[in-house]
């Protein structure tokens, strides 16, 4: 019989054998996934720019010398009008499967959450919660709300295999819906006025900075990104895979969209992973998502994916027929906690989703895919 005496700590460097056995129990994870998962962890841990010296990126649970659990909590900044807070995103919860089935997994997670809420005295966001997460969550009295998933079909492949079992008849009818759907997306593509042009990133510069000092204040609530924080997250990264393009106009940036493009086995998504540009600046909103559109067609993209809060932003989305998705594939969950370390304004402010810029940029399921 297993004993049950648990620590929990922060992580270390020198956990990271342990780690791998731990990740190793992963359903459908073969050997090197198993070691490109464990390299991206301690890159989270141990090389983001937004942590202090020997802050604790994430917490481990070890029982009689064995660890049998983590729970991440990523430092970051976040801006309220302009104004810059502490804050956490907690994500990338694991807890060996023998403890599940032992009846543990709730209440190691819910230990794990105390230790991380007991050590934060700053803002803690969550996104994208497992279930188990979420029951737990619920349970603490987080502030609870949902973000909008938009999709834009490019080519009904899924939709049309359900009605029709007859893969080749589906592929064919799937094309030819696809070529229609072009026909009207060209017949009816708004006017996009002067924008400058379309270049691809390979590293953020100070220029970046500049566009971004300008254009966070504007945005609500949202994280705060400057080049530090965007070249480690998305040009540094092991196994990096997204795709940028941003709008310059007289060596200034106007904008950027951050693309990830994953491959299964019958089609390909485009996932919109973060997205800037001034709420204002129609023409470089516009300019940004038709390449998005068009990059995707190039690949033979089945449809592409967007998840965002800001108005405006939405207003365009639907001009490019972009729809809200049902149920689940509509909304995706986010929680806040520790609020009482803001003034009542704030509180207020981020009360509101409709006074957010969130995307799928803090999402783990990206910083940990490979």
């Amino acid at each position: 019989m297993t004993v049950y005496k648990p620590l929990i700590r922060g992580l270390k460097r020198e956990d990271f054998n342990e780690i791998k056995n731990l990740i190793a129990t992963r359903a459908s994870i073969d050997n090197e996934g198993v070691k490109k998962r464990v390299e991206l962890m301690e890159w989270l841990a141990f090389s983001n720019p937004s942590a202090d010296l020997e802050e604790t990126t994430y917490f481990v649970v070890e029982n009689q010398g064995k660890i049998i659990a983590f729970h991440g909590r990523m430092p970051n900044y976040f801006f309220i009008d302009g104004k810059s807070h502490k804050g956490y995103y907690v994500h990338d919860l694991y807890v060996d499967p023998e403890y599940r089935k032992m009846g543990k997994g709730f209440w190691i997670t819910m230990s794990l959450a105390n230790a991380i809420e007991k050590e934060s005295t700053a803002l803690i966001c969550l996104s994208g919660m497992t279930s188990l997460n979420l029951q737990m969550q619920r349970r603490r009295k987080y502030l609870e709300t949902n973000a909008d998933i938009y999709w834009k079909t490019l080519i009904p492949y899924k939709a049309v295999q359900k009605a029709i079992k007859n893969r080749r008849l589906a592929k064919w009818i799937s094309v030819t819906c696809s070529k229609i759907i072009r026909i009207i997306d060209i017949a009816t593509k708004p006017k996009v006025g002067v924008f400058g042009r379309i270049l691809q990133v390979k590293r953020f510069d100070a220029s970046f900075d500049s566009f971004l000092g300008k254009v966070i204040p504007k945005m609500g609530f949202q994280t705060y990104k400057d080049s530090q924080y965007l070249n480690w997250k998305y040009i540094d990264r092991p196994y990096s895979h997204e795709v940028i393009y941003a709008v310059e106009k007289e060596r200034n940036i106007f904008g950027f969209i951050i693309l990830a493009f994953q491959k299964y086995e019958d089609h390909i998504t485009c996932k919109v992973v973060d997205f800037m540009a001034d709420p204002q600046d129609n023409n470089t909103i516009l300019a940004l998502l038709n390449k998005a559109i068009k990059l995707s067609r190039e690949k033979n993209v089945t449809t592409i994916q967007c998840v965002i809060t800001n108005k405006v932003f939405k207003k365009v989305l639907k001009k490019l027929w972009f729809y809200k998705g049902k149920g689940s594939g509509g909304r995706k969950t986010l929680m806040l906690g520790n609020l009482n370390c803001l003034d009542s304004i704030s509180q207020n402010k981020i009360s509101n989703i409709n006074n957010w810029h969130f995307t799928d940029s803090e999402s783990d399921a990206e910083m940990l895919r490979y």
